[in-house]
């Protein structure tokens, strides 16, 4: 029977209080969940919404300088439209970053007068850790083509996306893999990710008659803020039940939870010294002493309103849902 090396007692919590605390953290997450969708924008019928599913690259150009491959993110923007530039999370020393499940972003609205002539463009870059970030490569989708494509299909579309460099010339086999989506931008507005983090601490138990480390989220330090928190830190449970929220009416789970991994580490675990520390990395090393990873999954709000032009001669507006 293992024991830990060193821990601290603390005493232990009114049963009354932790029940309330359990309920007003439901009760703020709930609230900030919602007043996200329900912000009261309202967009033209006309206006479209891109929702891109970043799945992997393949085999990206080496630009490192010291025996390791490159730290590859990737950039979206649509022409044409402001402020669209948005960008994904970041791969250490590889060619061949993989983002499972797939990254969501999206991108909203787009005028209907844009659309014939708007791409949606896509750029891998190389991470510096000073200096300026290097290109790797670059493709576009157009996205008229990309409409007709969602609308045939009843649903998103995969994409094998191919790049260039930076003179137009075509970079052998290194191509983007994407999902896409192209509708209503009501519709696309109404699709939210929601993430939150787990984490473990670095620990010592004795295992016979010599201790032996291990990574545990049983044995958290009494000055830890928690096992689970949102994506932004501000919140903290032991819990993971009580970042399970109970949707209001309407709304609908599209994907359930499930943890944001990838090719190098499927279990999606970053690395650092504390809870709270500014930098996390993607593997372990001698200084680290927490570990966290992502969960996410993908909720819809179903009673989001599209103002649709009626056919009527009288020229107003009918109610329809988004989905």
């Amino acid at each position: 029977m293992g024991c830990l090396v060193s821990c601290c007692c603390s005493p232990k919590p009114d049963v009354d209080s932790v029940a309330a605390e359990k309920a007003a953290l439901k009760q703020r997450l709930l609230h900030k969940q919602t007043s996200e969708l329900n912000d009261g924008i309202v967009y033209p019928y006309s206006d479209r919404g891109v929702t891109v599913y970043l799945e992997s690259c393949t085999n990206l150009p080496n630009t490192s300088c010291i025996g390791r491959a490159s730290n590859p993110y990737v950039k979206f923007y649509v022409s044409g439209m402001v402020d669209s530039r948005q960008r994904s999370k970041g791969k250490s020393n590889t060619q061949n970053p993989d983002w499972s499940p797939p990254q969501m972003l999206q991108f909203m609205p787009i005028p209907a007068v844009a659309v014939p002539n708007a791409y949606l463009h896509v750029v891998a870059m190389h991470k510096h850790i000073t200096g300026k970030d290097d290109h790797l490569g670059d493709g576009r989708v157009k996205l008229s083509a990309l409409e007709q494509e969602c609308l045939e299909k009843g649903g998103p579309v995969h994409k094998r996306v191919a790049l260039v460099d930076k003179k137009g010339q075509p970079l052998d086999g290194c191509f983007a893999d994407l999902g896409l989506m192209m509708c209503c931008a009501n519709q696309t507005h109404a699709t939210e990710e929601v993430k939150m983090y787990e984490y473990e601490r670095w620990v010592w138990r004795w295992k016979g008659f010599l201790p032996e480390g291990e990574w545990s989220s049983e044995f958290l330090l009494p000055t830890d803020p928690g096992r689970w928190s949102d994506f932004e830190g501000k919140n903290w449970s032991e819990d993971f039940e009580d970042f399970v929220l109970d949707l209001p009416p309407g709304w609908v789970v599209e994907r359930d939870w499930e943890i944001m991994g990838c090719a190098g580490s499927p279990m999606a675990w970053e690395y650092a010294i504390g809870f709270r520390f500014p930098r996390w990395f993607d593997r372990p090393n001698c200084a680290a002493r927490v570990r966290r990873r992502v969960w996410r999954r993908i909720v819809v709000d179903g009673n989001k309103v599209v103002r649709r032009p009626a056919e009527d001669e009288a020229g107003g507006f009918e109610e329809t849902t988004a989905l």
